[in-house]
């Protein structure tokens, strides 16, 4: 859900976004320092989701390190953490979309991730995608992960525990190849 990772806006929202403090790196059953040199090749990455619209409270999902040089979250939660552990005055109550451009911060807006997005699927076509890029947006992300994974074999639990879908709404989003 974008409004995990991604600033969009000042009203109260039922969603809290995730902190430093949520992301919990492994290597067997010992927990990793966030300043540990060799974070990246922790074997597992969880991510504690606090509050939620669902009313969930403090979900956690963890994730392996799946040795894949692009789609490895615990490379990529690694990286982020690393981001935000160099910027000055860091805390773990920080959100992950908070950016520091070396002079003043700012937030990662879902704005810009949707133009991000946007603009990769205009670039692409739609003669290779089938679709336009005022079809897509934050929902997306989620909802093609569904499709890839079915794509890949995975199993229907394992798409819902990596989505973290609770019903079988993901099921909307799986089109027929």
């Amino acid at each position: 859900r974008s409004c995990e990772y991604t600033y969009v806006g000042s009203r109260d929202r039922k969603t809290r976004p995730i902190e430093i403090r949520d992301i919990t790196f492994w290597a067997g059953n010992r927990v990793l320092p966030h300043s540990h040199p060799l974070l990246q090749y922790a074997d597992s990455v969880t991510i504690n989701f606090g509050d939620q619209k669902s009313d969930i409270r403090n979900e956690q999902v963890t994730q392996y390190n799946n040795g894949d040089e692009e789609l490895n979250p615990v490379f990529n939660w690694a990286t982020t953490i690393r981001r935000l552990l160099s910027y000055p005055g860091v805390r773990d109550d920080w959100p992950v979309f908070t950016y520091f451009d070396g002079q003043q911060f700012s937030k990662i807006t879902s704005t810009e991730v949707i133009d991000d997005i946007r603009s990769a699927v205009a670039s692409i076509g739609k003669e290779k995608l089938g679709f336009t890029s005022d079809e897509v947006g934050t929902h997306s992300v989620r909802s093609s992960l569904a499709m890839l994974m079915y794509l890949a074999k995975e199993p229907v639990y394992t798409i819902m525990l990596v989505g973290r879908w609770s019903s079988n709404a993901f099921l909307n989003y799986i089109e027929k190849q």
